[in-house]
């Protein structure tokens, strides 16, 4: 594309493979066709009128979803999500984001949504901007649980930590001379904020207890405070009758209809929830990268509800509840448990959840990751003060 071509959005599915090559080289681990199929050939209502994209010298240069989407309860929001938004490295710098997001701002302003809105991260540029856009957010309840440190805490303190602030300094300078030993291996401390690590000198050995680690973290990608108490409160004792959690690679149809009387069950405690009907549920159940399904039974009835699928982000592969449904207190802890065995048995090294409910004291709480949106006229007070259910699905679709 030549500096003075105006860039052309075209609506309609792009090709498979052009598509998926360009959201890895943009994300780095998005996935593969068959997760593209998944989030657009087998979504439910899938409109590929409301795929954007921009061509430049012949090849996909820029791509972005709108992913209708809908809130249900005390008043109702019809959304759009902007979706697997993303700008070839090549073609970046040419004006092509903007003229795709206005494009598509747009197109979702003009279908009579109530506003468009996209699941972010605190600290980004595109969040500085939805900002000051006037944007409004509210964090989402992402609990995290590591299982193998020495895997894990490298690949995310780089995303925490800044490499040129002062603690990324002094790891740099003098972190090949520390060595955190874990329970699953060691760790020199400047591996969390680089791949370059210095070599040689002597390694002073320092035993880390996972609870301190995972302390840590939660102070530095969560709230301190509510990280100290968190620990301090200690686990929740279940006052009500013994739960049997169980893994399922399918539901038979009897445990179809009890997850579908659970949602309604639980839905109805929150004052809205994204959409979970028939198709939605079905939709999630057909993830690509499901790894199994947790549940917990009370007797014969069904409390709990977890379906997990597989993620690689870098060098970690996660475990993500699409979705995590307790009936009570009593249900939250082993349904924790049940996806934390089901995790480990897939081989993952974290696991992720999004909930508002605790599941112990060993998830580590995050308040990075936000749901964003921009107002239409509508009046979304409610969106931003009232309890919402939202799962790892709703953020899948974005």
């Amino acid at each position: 594309m030549t500096d003075d071509a105006e860039p052309s959005v075209v609506r309609g599915t792009p090709d498979v493979g052009p598509a998926v090559a360009l959201l890895n080289e943009a994300y780095g681990d998005w996935g593969d066709d068959a997760l593209f199929r998944w989030k657009y050939d087998e979504y439910p209502g899938f409109d590929p009128e409301r795929c954007f994209s921009i061509s430049a010298d012949g090849e996909l240069a820029a791509f972005r979803r709108l992913f209708d989407r809908s809130i249900r309860g005390e008043r109702d929001y019809d959304l759009f999500v902007l979706g697997d938004t993303c700008v070839a490295p090549a073609h970046q710098g040419q004006g092509l984001y903007s003229t795709l997001h206005a494009e598509t701002t747009d197109a979702a302003r003009e279908s009579g949504a109530d506003c468009a809105a996209t699941f972010n991260r605190r600290g980004t540029i595109t969040f500085a901007a939805n900002r000051d856009r006037g944007w409004r957010f509210r964090p989402l309840p992402l609990r995290l649980r590591i299982l193998d440190p020495s895997v894990v805490l490298p690949e995310y303190a780089r995303l925490a930590l800044d490499a040129d602030g002062p603690i990324g300094r002094v790891l740099s300078r003098v972190g090949h001379r520390i060595q955190l030993r874990l329970a699953d291996g060691t760790l020199r401390a400047d591996e969390l904020v680089g791949d370059d690590a210095t070599d040689g000198g002597l390694a002073l050995p320092i035993p880390a207890p996972s609870r301190l680690l995972e302390t840590g973290i939660e102070a530095v990608v969560g709230d301190p405070v509510a990280a100290v108490r968190h620990r301090l409160s200690g686990e929740y004792r279940d006052p009500a009758p013994a739960v049997r959690p169980e893994v399922h690679d399918e539901l038979d149809p009897d445990t179809r209809e009890a997850v579908d009387a659970l949602y309604e069950d639980v839905l109805d405690g929150y004052d809205l929830r994204f959409r979970r009907d028939a198709a939605t549920v079905n939709h999630l159940l057909a993830h690509p990268t499901l790894a199994g399904i947790a549940t917990v039974r009370r007797g014969d009835d069904l409390v709990g509800f977890a379906p997990v699928c597989l993620k690689r982000s870098g060098g970690v592969l996660e475990a993500h509840a699409l979705d995590f449904l307790a009936r009570d207190e009593g249900a939250v802890c082993p349904l924790a448990a049940a996806v934390e065995d089901l995790a480990r048995s897939a081989g993952a090294n974290a696991v992720v959840l999004v909930t508002d409910r605790d599941p112990g004291s060993r998830w580590i709480g995050v308040d990075r990751q936000v749901l964003m949106w921009d107002s239409y006229g509508a009046d979304t007070d409610l969106l931003e003060d009232g309890s919402l259910f939202v799962g790892f699905y709703d953020v899948e679709m974005g």
